[in-house]
C-alpha cells in the first residue's frame, strides 16, 4: 500500500507499466478505496493465506491485479535466486480441494486463456518431437515388457524405422511388425532385457529389423482355435487361402469364422486374426 500510494514508486520505469501504476497516476490514489475481506489467523496453517488469496483472485477476477493465484508473479521477470526461492515456494504450497475446484470452473469457456484458440505448426510440432523424446516401454505380443528405451528416437534408430511412425503405432496401440508393442506407461513391470549390450537385446534387435516387411501380419487358426499359420500381411494370405483380402480382413475385424476351399489339413472353417492369442 505504501508503493501504490508513492508516486516515485509508481513513475518509475520498472513499475510504470503496470496496469495499477497507469491508474493511480490517471485517476489518482482517492478515487480508489482499501477494503479487508477477510482476516486470516496463518499461525496454524501457513497455506491458509495463500489458499484464500487464490480464492478471492479467482471469485473476484480483479481487473487490475495481474496475479491469477496466490504466491504467484505472473508477468514479472525476477533474477535466478528469486526463481529458486519461489519455485521452493510453490512446491510446499498446497490448495484445498475447493479452491482448486474453483479455479477449474473458473477457467472453463470463455475464460480460458487458449478458448476459440488453435496451435500453430510449429507449436504442434514442437509438442511432437517433445513426445519422441519420452521414455519408450516395449511389450512383447503377450503384453510383457520386453525393454525399456531411453526415447522414440534413439529406439527407431536402433530398428532402422521412422519416429513418427512408431509413435502412431503407441498412439493406436497396434503391433508393430508382427512382433511387439509401444507404451508410454509402465505398470510397475520388471522389463525381461535391463540393458542393450546383452545378448538378448540385439536378438530383439535383429528380429524387428528382420520383419522389417511387415506391416500387419494375420493368424490362422482351425475351428478349434488352434494355432495353424502366420502371413507376414493380408496379401499373402490371399494368395495362399485363395481368397479375396477384403474377406479376409472382415472376418477378421468381426472375429468371425471363415469358410474356405482347401484341403490342407481337411479344413473347411478357418478363424482368422491380427492377433495371436494360442502359442501352440
Amino acid at each position: 500500500m505504501a508503493s501504490y500510494l508513492n508516486k516515485a514508486y509508481l513513475i518509475n520505469k520498472k513499475n510504470k507499466n503496470m496496469l495499477i501504476a497507469k491508474a493511480l497516476l490517471k485517476y489518482t490514489p482517492q478515487k480508489f478505496n482499501c477494503i479487508i475481506l477477510e482476516y486470516i489467523d496463518n499461525s496454524k496453517n501457513k497455506n491458509k493465506l495463500t489458499d484464500r488469496e487464490t480464492y478471492y483472485l479467482t471469485l473476484l477476477k480483479p481487473y487490475y491485479n495481474i496475479l491469477k493465484y496466490g504466491k504467484n508473479s505472473l508477468g514479472f521477470k525476477h533474477s535466478e535466486q528469486t526463481k529458486l526461492f519461489l519455485s521452493n515456494l510453490k512446491k510446499n504450497t498446497k490448495l484445498s480441494d475447493s479452491t482448486k475446484n474453483l479455479i477449474s470452473e473458473s477457467l472453463k469457456g470463455e475464460n480460458n486463456p487458449f478458448f476459440n484458440k488453435k496451435h500453430t505448426e510449429l507449436s504442434k510440432q514442437k509438442m511432437r518431437d517433445t513426445k519422441l523424446t519420452n521414455k519408450l516401454y516395449i511389450y512383447n505380443i503377450n503384453k510383457e515388457l520386453l525393454y525399456i528405451a531411453p526415447s522414440i528416437k534413439s529406439f527407431s534408430k536402433e530398428i532402422r524405422a521412422n519416429a513418427q511412425s512408431i509413435n502412431n503405432y503407441l498412439n493406436k496401440n497396434k503391433l508393430f511388425r508382427g512382433l511387439i508393442y509401444f507404451s508410454n506407461i509402465n505398470n510397475n513391470n520388471i522389463p525381461i532385457i535391463n540393458n542393450n549390450s546383452t545378448s538378448q537385446y540385439k536378438n530383439l534387435i535383429q528380429s524387428i529389423i528382420q520383419n522389417i516387411k511387415i506391416k500387419k501380419p494375420i493368424y490362422i487358426f482351425n475351428s478349434n482355435f488352434e494355432f495353424l499359420k502366420e502371413y507376414n500381411g493380408i496379401m499373402e494370405a490371399e494368395k495362399d487361402l485363395n481368397v479375396r483380402h477384403e474377406i479376409i480382413k472382415l472376418h477378421a475385424l468381426n472375429k468371425k469364422l471363415l469358410k474356405i476351399n482347401s484341403n490342407k489339413n481337411n479344413l473347411n472353417y478357418i478363424f482368422v486374426s491380427y492377433k495371436k492369442f494360442n502359442n501352440n
